[in-house]
């Protein structure tokens, strides 16, 4: 069995609540999500190092590589990778064209872009040595096209056993990462895969179109959680295991016109949480 990368046992932000306890294993990588001042960061440091937590133990197998990077006045995207890896000229070129910086490679980065700059921060994730990678907010700065690179590094990283924790306020991320943390008032709300939390939590919203809304709102109030009406249309939401039920029997209705369902989807998951 490979051995964890990251373990943490019954670790607490504020030494209240539920406490953490969690193995992040080779190839396994989590979104920490939640409101501004929520505790994302400080989780971020606890896991990656930086920080103490209140309670509980951390338990590290290598090393952490932070994404973030101190420049000076004559700084460039190339110098910056050379003076990480100095002997790697092979790395430094595919990681710079990667990141999308392979032509702005000699532009000093006081006349980069915003968004070139956070890539330039992600070159210690690339270019640095230890087995997890820690990014806050890093990828939320990013464009698309520089996106699609570094999921093709970051998953080079994962397949060779190292692991990654990134802050984001995107749920696109977390989605793509397949894993998250959610937290609210310096306490955990969840933890898991992003499957688990949309089973927990997954709602479904009914529009039906009928002349007879009574009729239709005392069949399908048994399995809804809430019913609201605008003219001939029912707004109703039931939960993900009853709005099939209750689909099925409004449809088989005769004065029901039209019926639209839309599933919850991650970003609803998450606010639910919080």
């Amino acid at each position: 069995m490979a051995k964890p990368v990251l373990t943490l046992e019954h670790v607490s932000l504020n030494g209240q609540g539920s406490a953490l306890s969690l193995e992040l294993l080779p190839g396994d990588a989590f979104a920490l999500m939640g409101p501004a001042a929520s505790g994302k960061t400080l989780l971020l440091g606890i896991m990656g190092g930086t920080e103490t937590p209140s309670s509980g133990q951390v338990s590290r197998t290598g090393g952490t590589r932070w994404a973030g990077i101190q420049a000076n006045r004559r700084s460039t995207p190339v110098s910056l990778a050379r003076a990480l890896a100095p002997r790697e000229a092979d790395l430094t070129v595919e990681v710079l064209s990667a990141l999308g910086l392979w032509e702005a490679r000699d532009v000093l980065t006081s006349r980069l872009t915003p968004g070139q700059m956070a890539a330039c921060d992600l070159l210690p994730s690339f270019l640095g040595k230890g087995n997890l990678i820690c990014m806050d907010d890093t990828l939320d700065f990013l464009d698309p096209w520089t996106l699609q690179g570094v999921w093709r590094l970051l998953g080079r990283f994962r397949e060779k056993g190292g692991a990654l924790l990134v802050t984001t306020n995107q749920a696109s991320i977390a989605q793509k990462l397949g894993a998250l943390i959610v937290v609210k008032d310096l306490k955990v709300k969840f933890a898991g895969t992003v499957r688990d939390l949309l089973a927990e939590t997954r709602t479904v919203e009914m529009t039906v179109e009928t002349k007879d809304a009574a009729a239709i709102r005392a069949l399908a109030e048994p399995f809804t959680f809430s019913i609201r009406q605008e003219g001939d249309v029912l707004y109703m939401v039931a939960a993900d295991g009853q709005a099939l039920a209750a689909k099925l029997l409004v449809e088989g209705y005769g004065r029901v016109r039209a019926i639209t369902t839309r599933e919850q989807n991650l970003s609803e998951a998450i606010l639910d949480l919080v």
